[in-house]
């Protein structure tokens, strides 16, 4: 009943999504204000109801966290309180290249907005190739290095610092 087609074009711009503030504050308690209705309906003390819904591992596509240390936060929030904020990763490339001379460059199409993310990226890649700042040719902001993947939701440096930390290593 219905045929459809489309064809992909690659263009330098970023995929819209979410803006740092002021919707990720209320987002926050709102949700973590759900889960406690849900634990209260439930006849459940709110943490166990968390533990009892942990996921050990990425429910959309089964993958193991990177890094997550939400079972000891749980304990230590016991004492405490609670909070989350969502630490959000994209797809991101970085070319690191160890020159004749000992220096190095490293290459990644991020762009810097002025949040100072050249300069993060910078000493990210400095440290992941072993050298000295000043032994380092970073390159940056443009579309013929390799994609960085977008500036958004508060990610940024997190997905190209993954991506050039990678790359260094290798």
């Amino acid at each position: 009943a219905i045929r459809t087609a489309h064809e992909a074009v690659r263009v330098d711009t970023g995929t819209p999504l979410f803006m740092r503030a002021p919707g990720e504050a209320t987002g926050s308690i709102v949700l973590e204000s759900a889960i406690d209705e849900a634990a209260f309906a439930c006849g459940i003390d709110p943490l166990e109801f968390r533990l009892k819904n942990y996921a050990e591992v990425e429910p959309t596509t089964g993958k193991p966290f990177s890094s997550k240390a939400l079972r000891q936060c749980y304990a230590r929030a016991a004492e405490l309180g609670t909070a989350t904020f969502p630490a959000i990763m994209f797809q991101g490339n970085a070319r690191a290249v160890i020159r004749a001379d000992g220096k190095g460059v490293m290459e990644t199409g991020a762009h810097d907005m002025g949040q100072g993310a050249w300069t993060a990226l910078a000493q990210i890649s400095a440290d992941s190739l072993g050298l000295d700042f000043d032994q380092l040719t970073f390159r940056s902001g443009s579309s013929d290095l390799p994609d960085a993947g977008i500036a958004g939701g508060s990610g940024h440096t997190a997905t190209v610092g993954a991506a050039i930390h990678n790359a260094g290593a290798a």
